[in-house]
């Protein structure tokens, strides 16, 4: 018998509410990225995520918590037919879990609610981006039974960023 998690994990349904506590979040999970991508935020990056996270009537927010501490996150929302094929999906945005709660299940609990949410409006399929250099999210996502599907490739045309 496995010990009972020493996590929450709660759905965001005021993001007004949970924002000061998720954007600390998403600041570490772009302080992660910056040397895999090279690329920082936008200046009004929060307002832009903020819209993102809350539009659509189909989407989702988790907040993962230990105690009254947040430990992680993860977004996903439902695709429709997209763009010219008749497919629907869920797809996870973002998801963060803080260096000193990974490898605890996190990660794992919000994922299994996340497929549950998608499962629970009829689609059977999710999808997600992950950063090539990012090894841990390729070895989280891969061992959570990911396949790869395509490739989305780079040029520079110039030396800098």
């Amino acid at each position: 018998m496995s010990p009972e998690p020493d996590f929450v994990i709660e759905e965001v349904r005021d993001l007004d509410a949970a924002w000061p506590e998720m954007a600390p979040l998403f600041v570490e999970l772009q302080e992660y990225h910056l040397p895999l991508t090279q690329r920082d935020f936008v200046g009004d990056w929060q307002e832009r995520l903020r819209v993102y996270l809350a539009s659509g009537a189909e989407s989702l927010t988790l907040l993962a918590r230990r105690g009254d501490r947040p430990i992680g996150f993860m977004d996903a929302r439902i695709d429709r037919s997209p763009t010219l094929f008749e497919e629907e999906y869920g797809y996870v945005g973002n998801a963060y879990v803080r260096p000193e709660a990974r490898s605890r299940g996190v990660g794992q609990a919000m994922l299994a609610r996340t497929e549950a949410w998608c499962r629970s409006r009829g689609v059977d399929e999710v999808r997600l981006s992950v950063v090539a250099a990012n090894k841990l999210g390729v070895r989280f996502w891969t061992r959570a039974g990911f396949e790869l599907q395509s490739m989305t490739m780079r040029k520079r045309l110039s030396g800098g960023m």
